[in-house]
């Protein structure tokens, strides 16, 4: 009895042991299914991709669109056209394009850029070198008067640095003459723009301080050739003093880490010729976070969902850290083709519309990916290099 009881247990054992055999047999094939299916799919995103060719006419008439007329919705950006402007120019650029305007065009756009550049307030008493360089929108006088000639400085208004970053930039792009640019005083105004605690200020006057700033201060400096109105070791003590122990950069001191601020904070850096500031340790960390905001395209910061703009933001960052060789360029490339509109422009996400920021932060991000049809990117300085290569010989050539 207890040998016939003995030999069903071992039978009724065997039996289990042979169903959870053939259970986990299944288990592995349906897995292996599903992960030759997943990694087909990916293949086959990845071929889509590889074939498909971004729609450059389109583009072009997009970033042209800029330089004539905008849509309604935007009418809220009035303020900042200077910076629209850049976009649409820079864009053009990119694409070796800035053929499309005539040379009438662009002598317009140029007397429109010199027209939003503060003057010295030659004939009243108060001296408005804080207030020196160029402004975002139409100046009051300006808005009346078609032929964009200087009109004597308002007291109150003042120049916005990122706005005149972004008309050096588009002068450069124009290849307008750069005789009137105020240099001297650009560089005087920027020195009243930094803070105490070494980052600078959107206007002197008082306003929003933190890396943006600093950025445009470092990349004025660059194109002017002239680097007195910015206390370098003051600016890169804020930069260091913004690295959070995530790894990467903040908009200020005891802040978020972000991939804009980053960049802004890696480019400026690079600038200043001061990258040996970051110890090898916290270069390593900074890294391993940049890559780390890889999924398919980039996001800006952990948790959140990838965006057009970081293309470039993390891109470039990583570019000018000299490791752009580790970002999967093939999963990047991938997501830009979800995000780019069938008429022109990319959009933030792939569900959106196209808008001035993220068409151009597309585009140079692709740049960035030597992407056929663009022309190679200055990385610090966010622009052509040829474009890059005219401003700076002109100030170079320049006595300070």
């Amino acid at each position: 009895m207890a040998e016939q009881r003995k030999d069903s247990v071992e039978a009724l054992a065997s039996q289990v042991a042979a169903s959870a055999l053939a259970a986990t047999t299944q288990q592995e094939t349906i897995s292996s299914k599903v992960l030759s299916a997943a990694t087909a799919k990916d293949d086959d995103a990845d071929d889509a991709s590889e074939q498909h060719q971004f729609n450059w006419r389109f583009h072009c008439k997009y970033f042209s669109m800029f330089l004539h007329v905008l849509p309604q919705r935007m009418q809220t950006y009035d303020s900042n056209r200077t910076m629209i402007v850049y976009f649409g120019l820079a864009g053009l650029d990119l694409l070796g394009q800035t053929g499309l305007l005539s040379d009438n065009a662009k002598q317009n756009t140029a007397d429109w850029i010199y027209s939003m550049q503060i003057p010295p307030d030659s004939e009243g008493s108060e001296d408005n070198t804080h207030a020196l360089g160029f402004s975002g929108g139409c100046r009051l006088p300006s808005a009346f008067n078609p032929t964009c000639e200087a009109e004597a400085w308002i007291p109150g208004e003042s120049s916005h640095i990122t706005m005149t970053f972004c008309a050096l930039c588009s002068l450069a792009i124009l290849r307008a003459p750069l005789d009137r640019v105020n240099r001297s005083g650009i560089v005087r105004a920027l020195a009243a723009c930094q803070t105490e605690n070494g980052t600078f200020q959107s206007v002197a006057t008082g306003g929003e301080s933190d890396m943006r700033f600093l950025y445009c201060a470092c990349c004025i400096s660059t194109m002017l050739n002239d680097w007195s109105g910015v206390d370098k070791d003051r600016a890169v003590d804020f930069i260091v003093n913004s690295l959070t122990y995530e790894g990467a950069f903040a908009q200020n001191p005891y802040q978020e880490a972000h991939g804009g601020s980053t960049f802004c904070a890696v480019a400026a850096l690079s600038l200043m010729g001061r990258l040996d500031a970051l110890s090898s340790d916290q270069r390593e960390e900074l890294v391993a976070w940049l890559l780390r905001r890889q999924h398919t395209g980039f996001n800006g910061r952990p948790h959140k969902l990838v965006d057009t703009c970081y293309s470039f933001w993390i891109g470039g960052a990583l570019r000018i850290l000299g490791v752009s060789d580790l970002v999967d360029l093939g999963k990047l490339r991938g997501y830009l083709t979800t995000t780019e509109q069938s008429s022109g422009g990319f959009s933030k996400h792939s569900d959106g519309h196209a808008d001035p920021v993220h068409s151009y932060l597309g585009l140079a991000g692709l740049a960035l990916m030597n992407e056929p049809g663009t022309q190679p990117i200055n990385p610090e300085l966010n622009m052509s290099q040829d474009s890059v290569d005219y401003i700076c010989k002109y100030f170079a050539d320049q006595k300070s």
